[in-house]
């Protein structure tokens, strides 16, 4: 839900954007990058954490290498009451399959992920859900991710963006994991800044064998990043998606057209979808004319391909995106 935004400093944006881009640094690393002490980047960790700025840390996990794939459901409600959208959104909060559950202001009410393993998974939990709400559902689209990808949060600095360093769950290859490892990715996926002599006492290894997990994991891009979790409104920012319908379109047309998006600093997503819209992006934004001059920007630069658009405002994160399956 919307917050009052909380004033921040040069150094508290140079911090926030360092965790963005690996939240496993130590403070060591982080003051000499920043030239301060690591007693005042702690200091200031720990008070943005205090006003809820920061509410944890996490790691990003391309779960599609251990045979997993993620789908989208997006929905308009047709009378609904209050109690029945409850029911609906904690039925889905409390799954254990689905990923994130949020809700939008815009052509569609609600957005929710899942996880599955096949097609038929799918199809069964589709037919699942719309038993039980299917009186309650005026419209909605099933779509499977190709690719998500992610970019780090570089306009909290002003940092032009390298789209060499672009992260993106849905990589090729198969990632072969042993109880360790899962073990190991148990305990990051929720909390991405736990030492290792913590997660080595607690599986009863070495920290020289968790921190060789850890880089394996990182190699082989099972693990894409670790990061904090921000709460968008402290800051004076809201979550945007833009879905564009596109025309005319071919491979270098839509080369082109993820290459400009990509490089705009406030585009923190961009998903391909199977059966969603012909481009998707997520957007932190400071407000709906922001989101409108965004909006402008790419249609005047690629009035030749897009013929509509659509946008959702996420004003309500009833579940967080968890990255791996449990």
């Amino acid at each position: 839900v919307r917050n009052t935004p909380v004033s921040l400093d040069k150094l508290d944006k140079k911090i926030l954007y360092e965790l963005d881009v690996d939240a496993r640094q130590s403070l060591t690393q982080l003051g000499k990058k920043l030239h301060v002490s690591k007693d005042v980047v702690k200091y200031r960790i720990e008070r943005m954490m205090k006003k809820g700025i920061i509410t944890g840390f996490y790691t990003e996990v391309d779960a599609y290498k251990t045979g997993y794939f993620a789908a989208r459901m997006l929905l308009r409600f047709y009378n609904i009451n209050i109690e029945k959208e409850k029911e609906m959104i904690s039925a889905l909060v409390n799954d254990p399959k689905v990923a994130w559950v949020h809700a939008g202001e815009g052509n569609w009410d609600l957005l929710f992920g899942f996880w599955v393993q096949s097609i038929a998974e799918l199809y069964d939990y589709q037919e699942m859900f719309l038993d039980k709400f299917s009186t309650y559902i005026q419209n909605k689209k099933l779509s499977i991710y190709h690719r998500m990808y992610q970019f780090k949060k570089g306009y909290l600095v002003g940092k032009k963006r390298s789209l060499e360093m672009i992260n993106y769950m849905g990589g090729a290859g198969t990632v072969v994991l042993d109880s360790i490892d899962r073990k190991i990715l148990a305990l990051l996926i929720n909390n991405a800044r736990t030492p290792l002599y913590e997660i080595a006492g607690k599986l009863g290894v070495s920290s020289k064998v968790i921190a060789y997990r850890i880089k394996r994991m990182v190699h082989s891009k099972l693990i894409l990043s670790f990061r904090p979790m921000i709460d968008l409104g402290k800051l004076g920012y809201s979550w945007f998606k833009l879905h564009l319908h596109l025309k005319n379109i071919d491979s270098k047309k839509r080369k082109a057209l993820f290459s400009y998006v990509a490089s705009l600093p406030n585009v923190v997503y961009i998903d391909e979808m199977i059966g969603g819209y012909d481009f998707e992006c997520d957007i932190d934004l400071r407000s709906h004319r922001e989101l409108r001059s965004f909006i402008e920007k790419v249609r005047i630069r690629f009035s030749d391909i897009i013929r509509d658009f659509e946008t959702m405002d996420f004003y309500k994160a009833y579940k967080t995106l968890v990255w791996f399956p449990p």
